[in-house]
């Protein structure tokens, strides 16, 4: 017999397909033809027949923006109907010029979409007319279903529409920096967490910035996410951002009615212009 501690998703989907240059990875989203900071046309990743099993897990990339020093603010849409009538499941999920050869900018959501959806995208742009690519991986049939930790909503917190961006935040000078105003409150309680990292800065500079998430109030916080990496390689206006913190998985409990908060470092003198928003999976 087959001994398997780990929990083994048996199915995966993707929608990378099978030309891997960055202008043919996944699908093309667009974000509004005319204006800016309005979200485009929701496009479709998968038809419900597609979704033969429960989904468990959902891991997006971004790259390739047609336009360079762009904001996006990107909607995961699903219609359990399997049609087009879309619901937002995750809402506002940041992506800052996104580099394909930094691995573009990444997000991971443990969250449970069911069987027969259909599961679609759509964005907003500080520019008009800008288009993206889009890399969408879901995973389901855990050989070990007792063990999954799967939400059912996802909380978005600092998501500035009107100007396609998050809530300010200043980091410190190879140093920890203050910690920012309040993102927003919980609204129910939490166990998982993501960053989005934003700059509203048309001249960004060569550096890493390190960003923890945290949640309580003035006096007492707790650490939920620790050094979100956010990465701009050049002075080319191109970024990179990982899933995952440096820290660890960014798995914390923190009850409804807590405070958001982020904290960062830079590895020189800062950009201007620097923006948070956090995803809080319930």
């Amino acid at each position: 017999m087959l001994y398997t501690p780990h929990n083994d998703c048996g199915w995966t989907l993707d929608n990378w397909g099978a030309t891997f240059a960055g202008a043919n990875l996944g699908t093309s989203i667009a974000a509004h033809a005319t204006n800016a900071h309005v979200k485009g046309t929701a496009v479709s990743i998968w038809a419900g027949s597609l979704i033969v099993t429960d989904v468990y897990e959902v891991y997006l990339t971004f790259l390739q923006p047609s336009v360079a020093v762009t904001r996006f603010l990107i909607d995961l849409l699903v219609d359990p109907a399997g049609g087009t009538s879309w619901s937002v499941v995750v809402a506002n999920i940041a992506v800052n010029t996104p580099n394909f050869t930094i691995c573009g900018s990444s997000y991971h959501f443990p969250i449970t979409i069911k069987a027969g959806s259909s599961i679609g995208l759509q964005m907003q742009c500080s520019t008009a007319a800008v288009t993206l690519r889009a890399m969408v991986v879901v995973r389901g049939k855990p050989s070990r279903p007792e063990l999954v930790q799967s939400g059912y909503a996802v909380q978005t917190l600092g998501a500035v529409t009107a100007s396609t961006e998050g809530t300010a935040f200043t980091p410190g000078t190879n140093a920890m920096g203050s910690y920012s105003a309040s993102l927003g409150t919980l609204t129910r309680n939490a166990w998982y967490w993501q960053l989005g990292h934003v700059i509203s800065d048309a001249t960004q500079t060569a550096q890493i910035v390190g960003v923890d998430v945290a949640a309580g109030d003035a006096s007492n916080k707790i650490i939920c996410g620790q050094a979100f990496w956010h990465t701009e390689p050049s002075t080319t206006e191109t970024a990179g951002k990982c899933a995952f913190p440096f820290g660890g998985l960014p798995y914390r409990n923190a009850p409804a009615g807590s405070n958001v908060y982020v904290r960062s470092w830079a590895n020189t003198t800062p950009d201007t212009g620097n923006t948070a928003i956090v995803y809080a999976v319930t």
